[in-house]
């Protein structure tokens, strides 16, 4: 609608003049119509009428301005391989922080891009420095690599040349399965997955990128019996970085120049193939790792169990499940009831239906930064979304967390339900800090849904450095 002013001396229309009014009085007797009279004449003096006596309407209340984070208005001013960072219109800043990288440097142009995990043909140009450095040892051959992606991942055309190497952060390595056969080929099973036949003391090899890892699965068919295969070794060959060291945790770590992690190999995760959707989830348990130096190279081993794969009641083929990331690569944990513990990924929560054990699933954002660079942290949110699971009506309980254990909840700031395929929840003491167990800032724990992914947005404005919420 809009709205013009009616200037204040304006000439009336032009029109004949009208007839007197005639009003209906139903109270009058006979209730007929009733001629009303004619107004009577003022007198005085008229020559100098009052200016402006018409008072214009008052315009339209403006709508009250948008605060926050707004999908139309909020300008993506910043990124890097897992933060992307909105100027808002009221001046605060908001940073969606997720548990994986989501974005990667376009090798052309050198800006920023959504991740590509799409696995597309390579070239020499793509290997990295870990590929061919090493004297005496067979080069890399490239074959594949991902479109875009923060770790620059590289698979060879054979095994015995290292099946896959990465890049990060001035930082490279190469993972090369140790005797591995030449006659292991690298074979295309989907856009974001390649396979090795055989090159890991006989069992497979099979590679699945995501937007920001690549997950490493050793395929075992039969149990190994008493002389069978329970431990399998790959060569690491680091070129930039730190020599690599086991964490307290048990994953392996290879820091960058500035003492930052550049990669990371999260504990071994290991599962059958007895799963059924609704019913009940995995056997599982975790392997661990032995780090041994070779001359310039490392040798990396993977141990499981032999007792827990000879179980009789396995269900076959088990997966051997080590993982490399990047920075973050330990932003979401997931620990059961019995000590099994998942490193990356979506994040298990619940009861799994069978009565064994319960998941609780851990978040970590590095928000202390923000107020450490001088910024006031206003609002924060958690995107959360099933990708697995059984989705019911129960409510989730999301808490603080003081430490990386399963009974390390220390605060608790409220419900989401897991019917809905994604959920947001807004805490009001999520900006109080907590010293976590490895001493890198706030954590949270999130009990949302079995299997999520949890995404956080934070919004915050330059002020004096200290931590409040709204």
């Amino acid at each position: 609608m809009s709205v013009a002013q009616i200037p204040a001396h304006a000439a009336p229309p032009s029109s004949p003049p009208a007839p007197p009014a005639v009003t209906v009085d139903p109270l009058a007797p006979g209730g007929g119509a009733q001629a009303t009279p004619p107004p009577a004449t003022e007198s005085g003096d008229f020559s100098n009428p009052p200016a402006d006596s018409v008072v214009p309407p008052e315009p339209p209340a403006a709508p009250p301005a948008k605060t926050g984070y707004d999908e139309a208005s909020s300008k993506l001013t910043s990124q890097s391989a897992s933060q992307d960072i909105y100027t808002n219109t009221d001046g605060t800043t908001t940073v969606k922080q997720y548990t994986e990288a989501v974005n990667a440097v376009d090798a052309k142009t050198g800006k920023w891009v959504d991740a590509d995990p799409t696995l597309t043909k390579a070239t020499s140009s793509d290997l990295s420095p870990a590929a061919d450095d090493v004297s005496g040892v067979k080069d890399q051959s490239a074959a594949l690599k991902a479109k875009q992606h923060s770790l620059h991942p590289v698979f060879g055309v054979d095994a015995s040349g290292g099946t896959l190497s990465a890049s990060t952060n001035g930082v490279s390595v190469k993972v090369t399965p140790v005797k591995a056969p030449s006659s292991s080929k690298v074979k295309k099973d989907s856009a974001t997955q390649v396979t090795y036949p055989a090159a890991a003391s006989g069992s497979d090899l099979t590679y699945d990128v995501s937007t920001g890892t690549v997950k490493e699965s050793i395929v075992l068919d039969a149990a190994p019996g008493e002389s069978g295969a329970a431990a399998w070794s790959f060569w690491l060959d680091i070129d930039g970085g730190s020599d690599p060291a086991i964490t307290d945790l048990g994953a392996v770590e290879v820091l960058d120049t500035d003492g930052e992690v550049a990669f990371g190999i999260p504990v071994p995760y290991v599962f059958d193939s007895s799963a059924q959707e609704g019913v009940h989830e995995a056997e599982d348990t975790n392997g661990h790792y032995v780090l041994e130096q070779v001359g310039k190279r490392w040798k990396l081993t993977v141990q499981v169990d032999r007792a827990w794969l000879n179980d009789p009641a396995l269900v076959y083929p088990v997966m051997v499940d080590p993982t490399l990331g990047g920075v973050g690569y330990d932003a979401a944990l997931s620990i059961a009831s019995d000590g099994t513990i998942v490193q990356g990924g979506p994040m298990k929560v619940g009861n799994p239906n069978d009565g064994r054990k319960v998941w609780r699933g851990f978040a970590h954002y590095d928000y202390l930064s923000w107020a450490q660079w001088g910024y006031q942290v206003v609002h924060v949110s958690a995107y959360l979304h099933r990708v697995g699971g059984t989705p019911n009506g129960y409510a989730m309980s999301m808490w603080h967390a003081g430490s990386f254990t399963f009974g390390g909840n220390v605060e608790y700031m409220g419900l989401v339900r897991t019917s809905r395929p994604s959920s947001t929840s807004t805490a009001a003491g999520w900006c109080r800090i907590y010293a976590g167990s490895s001493g890198r800032g706030t954590r949270t724990r999130g009990t949302c849904s079995r299997g999520t992914r949890a995404p956080g947005c934070i919004r915050i404005s330059r002020s004096r450095p200290r931590c409040t919420s709204r």
